[in-house]
């Protein structure tokens, strides 16, 4: 069984979680991530070959 991390506020931007946003890049969190899905969405648009961040990253903190 997969819990959900304890934080409300996305790790990333701090902003609240909002569950009523399940837009593609809403504030709803994205899955089981400490990530709202509009944090998630920035980060898979980037194109830079030296690309890291906490998200992509986020296994190997």
């Amino acid at each position: 069984m997969t819990t959900l991390p304890t934080t409300e506020n996305c790790t990333q931007c701090g902003q609240p979680f909002d569950p009523t946003d399940k837009r593609f890049d809403g504030r709803a969190r994205h899955g089981t991530t400490p990530f709202c899905r509009r944090c998630v969405d920035r980060c898979h648009e980037s194109t830079d070959f030296a690309h890291k961040c906490a998200i992509c990253h986020q296994d190997q903190a």
